[in-house]
């Protein structure tokens, strides 16, 4: 996570040089209106492509699959009934060489009688909440660049730019993304060596965003993006390092603010 952080803002940094230093301007209304007609409440294009086998997108999944226990419990795959459409195997890699990954190329050489790829149908199952679709509305006629792309005004709780003119824009999307206002999760890691011996890191991590806090809005957030936290659980060798950040949304105005303990 640290890492996906500090790669963000390099690649901010870059466009930051080489794009114009100015602010972008605001969508117009009827720009915005798209976002109920023929783009998503996110912006993407609402209508499929049946060459590709990409289904239209229709409001997405709304309610939790059949099988769900709840908060904590494993995620239910909703698709569990589908067969695959075809397989990917050794055999028959190259007629889909120009799609698959180096990587992926090797490991279907490497072994040829397990390692597989079913290729399922496409699904457009994302959708979120109501309230999170309307401030993306609002975000598209009021939000803009600041600081040469390196902070961000006038949004909040959605989106900033679901209509976007450039790069930096794109990328405050992804930084600004909704994935929930609180997040609580550990996640396990297998890190395999090629003789497939292999070793467990386990890891709690914690996301409590300011810029989706429903008691705020685009005026009080404080320059505060989200908090941060992670800590290393058993087994990992390392059990108890933890990290906190604090992620500004304005880095010219107040630098990320970022501990580690290390109880070794």
């Amino acid at each position: 996570m640290t890492r996906t952080l500090l790669r963000t803002c390099t690649v901010l940094f870059s466009l930051g040089l080489l794009l114009p230093l100015v602010a972008q301007a605001r969508v117009s209304a009827d720009q915005a209106a798209q976002l109920q007609g023929t783009l998503t409440p996110f912006g993407a294009e609402r209508q499929g492509d049946a060459a590709k086998g990409i289904p239209q997108w229709t409001g997405g999944m709304t309610q939790a699959p059949a099988g769900y226990g709840g908060p904590g419990s494993f995620h239910v795959d909703p698709y569990a009934e589908e067969t695959p459409l075809r397989v990917i195997d050794a055999s028959t890699m190259q007629a889909d060489a120009d799609n698959l990954s180096d990587g992926v190329k090797a490991l279907l050489k490497a072994y040829p009688q397990t390692f597989k790829l079913p290729v399922y149908p496409s699904h457009r199952s994302f959708s979120a909440p109501e309230d999170i679709y309307r401030n993306t509305a609002v975000n598209a006629q009021q939000a803009e660049l600041s600081d040469s792309g390196y902070g961000l005004v006038g949004a909040y709780g959605g989106i900033p730019f679901p209509i976007p003119a450039d790069g930096r824009e794109a990328i405050w999307n992804h930084i600004a993304r909704w994935q929930a206002r609180y997040t609580d999760e550990v996640a396990v890691t297998a890190q395999v060596t090629t003789s497939g011996n292999y070793s467990l890191l386990r890891e709690r991590i914690q996301l409590l965003s300011s810029y989706y806090d429903p008691k705020k809005d685009a005026g009080s957030l404080g320059n505060r993006l989200y908090y941060f936290a992670s800590e290393l659980l058993p087994p990992s060798r390392d059990v108890g390092r933890a990290l906190l950040v604090h992620e500004p949304i304005d880095q010219v105005a107040e630098p990320r603010s970022a501990w580690i303990y290390n109880p070794g």
